[in-house]
């Protein structure tokens, strides 16, 4: 029964392998990928600390911020509406044909160019409207920052929570690697000496195997447990 039951999980774990390189090859758009190196799994090196610099490099808060400037500069634009427009411009044009100036008429041809400038002034004589925009960006503005300021402390208590696994994990593996893997191991050699010598018989020695063998699952499942652990902190800090 325990055999089968372990080639089962073998089975699952195979397809769930394949299941997953063939999406790291769908997300990397690279299709020569056959499988993942089977290396020794050890613990991902973790040297961070929560402050503001690290988690400014979040993506999710630098694009809430984003949000924020683009807020401030739409409050510029509805204001600067409010304010007068000068305007000045220069003209030179010809008038062809025959004009009266001071009561003589005279004609101009195509080489009599007039020259002149303009200036003016325009005020805006309906401000309520544009003072209830006004109003109305700022308060979008005020939003957005509730949003970045909600969206960090989420963020930081998470990390928290996050660094503090880190450290319940890093206790439980150094309880498995220093004292439960030796043991383990002390465990299986000497019920097999056991065995060879006729103290044990097979049930005994196949129980104090699948004991020890559960100690190392449990060490492998604490390993993986921390690195995944790892790798959210690494993405909640953009690295």
């Amino acid at each position: 029964t325990r055999l089968q039951e372990a080639n089962a999980q073998l089975q699952q774990m195979n397809e769930y392998i394949r299941t997953h390189v063939q999406q790291l090859r769908q997300f990397t758009n690279n299709n020569s990928i056959e499988n993942i190196a089977d290396t020794v799994l050890k613990e991902k090196t973790v040297t961070l600390t929560l402050d503001s610099s690290i988690l400014g490099n979040n993506p999710e808060l630098q694009s809430l911020r984003s949000q924020i400037e683009v807020a401030a500069k739409e409050i510029r634009v509805e204001r600067s509406k409010l304010l007068p427009d000068f305007n000045i411009g220069y003209f030179n044009q010809s008038l062809v044909g025959t004009h009266e100036i001071d009561g003589t008429s005279k004609y101009y041809g195509v080489g009599k160019r007039f020259q002149g400038i303009e200036a003016g002034i325009s005020i805006p004589l309906f401000a309520k409207p544009q003072r209830a925009r006004i109003r109305a960006a700022e308060i979008n503005q005020q939003i957005q920052q509730a949003q970045v300021e909600a969206f960090y402390f989420n963020l930081f208590q998470r990390g928290s929570t996050l660094l503090s696994d880190l450290r319940r994990l890093q206790i439980q593996i150094d309880f498995y690697r220093n004292i439960a893997i030796p043991q383990a191991n002390l465990l299986i050699a000497t019920s097999q000496r056991a065995f060879e010598a006729g103290e044990l018989d097979y049930y005994q020695l196949s129980q104090s195997i699948n004991n020890a063998v559960d100690v190392r699952r449990q060490y492998i499942e604490a390993l993986n447990q921390y690195n995944q652990t790892a790798i959210e902190l690494e993405l909640i800090a953009g690295l």
